[in-house]
């Protein structure tokens, strides 16, 4: 047994990558569920040097009997499950916090001047999987003919009812992200750990969010440990100039329309109004509620407070804007996943275009 310390080993991992220590996160979470998993690194390395620091530990195994030029293999020593998943967590709660302080002093001297808005859109890259009851929803399709729907102005009701599973796709490792995007389709919500709930939750006055505890499983079943939350941004801001701002009716269509002629009104029946309404009690108005529907968006700056950095426009209830460099900060606060996947940011000139120009790039 080494007598190096767990805060020497720490320090240590706080001056290496998340790229560098992600194979070491996947190989504790993989033994957890049961399963070995084989880690290579280069002799010399950051990871090679951590390695054998856990090693002597006792919580890796160096692999020796198969040999690559250069290179050492390691693999998860049953007894060093509980210790590494502490250490870990511990790290990415450490670097949490210094990301916290960091973004929150760039953020108090931001200048108005400064601002660049885009949306937020899913990247469709990080799923769960949803089991459980569900509710009622508008049924738009028997006036329109489509499958065109509405976006809820909270958290589905039925929240506490639902169990979220973190995906493991064949033949690959499961990664437990901090950091899902939920599409309703349209609208959406974000299932966040607790560090980054608590982080939207100090950014907006409690009428502007909501925020429910939610189940989270591993892909065996086995209940995350770390308490993750459903979050819905319920703050709207009357800013989208729909006389300069272009779409289409449909995302297939050739039309190209300012926003004022290509919107949808439905007036709703008692029973889902409450959820769904976002003009008056019972009526739901939404301009195009699709990227393929959109081609250029001019947002008046003047009705944007400093303070506002996400949020809902009015009238536009499936997408949220946000500042970029508030984005930008978000997704520092993000792991377990592929840098820039967790979530996209869209300029607002040609839209549509855009984003099937990212998809194809990112895919």
């Amino acid at each position: 047994m080494s007598n190096t310390s767990p805060e020497d080993l720490l320090h240590r991992m706080m001056t290496m990558s998340e790229h560098d220590l992600s194979d070491l996160t996947s190989a504790v979470n993989a033994a957890n569920l049961g399963a070995a998993v084989t880690m290579a690194t280069a002799a010399g390395s950051a990871k090679d040097i951590l390695w054998q620091q856990l090693v002597r530990a006792g919580w890796l195994v160096a692999i020796t009997d198969v040999c690559i030029e250069r290179t050492n293999l390691f693999k998860v020593h049953q007894t060093g499950v509980t210790p590494l998943r502490r250490l870990t967590s511990e790290l990415y709660s450490r670097r949490q916090q210094q990301i916290l302080t960091e973004i929150n002093e760039n953020l108090q001297m931001q200048s108005p001047r400064e601002r660049r808005f885009k949306l937020l859109v899913p990247s469709n890259s990080s799923y769960l999987g949803i089991s459980g009851k569900v509710g009622s929803t508008p049924d738009t399709g028997i006036l329109t003919g489509s499958r065109q729907g509405c976006a809820r102005n909270c958290l589905p009701r039925y929240i506490n009812d639902l169990t979220f599973t973190v995906a493991r796709p064949e033949g690959s490792r499961e990664q437990l992200q901090n950091f899902y995007l939920v599409e309703e389709s349209p609208g959406y919500f974000f299932i966040l750990s607790s560090i980054l709930a608590d982080f939207l939750r100090q950014q907006f006055d409690p009428s502007d969010i909501q925020i429910a505890p939610v189940q989270l499983r591993h892909s065996n079943g086995a209940a995350v440990e770390e308490r993750y939350f459903a979050v819905k941004i319920l703050k709207t801001v009357d800013c989208i100039d729909p006389e300069n701002s272009f779409g289409r009716r449909i995302p297939w269509g050739d039309d190209r329309l300012p926003f004022t002629e290509c919107t949808v009104s439905y007036d709703l029946e008692q029973s889902v109004a409450a959820d769904f309404a976002n003009v008056g009690k019972e009526q739901y108005v939404s301009y195009p509620d699709s990227t393929e529907q959109v081609f250029n968006v001019r947002l008046r700056e003047s009705n944007i407070a400093l303070g506002d950095r996400l949020f809902y426009p009015a009238l536009w209830p499936g997408f949220l804007i946000v500042e970029e460099s508030f984005g930008q900060a978000l997704a520092q606060l993000c792991f377990g996943g592929t840098p820039g996947y967790y979530f996209w940011m869209l300029d607002l000139e040609n839209v549509c275009e855009g984003h099937r120009q990212l998809r194809i790039a990112l895919r």
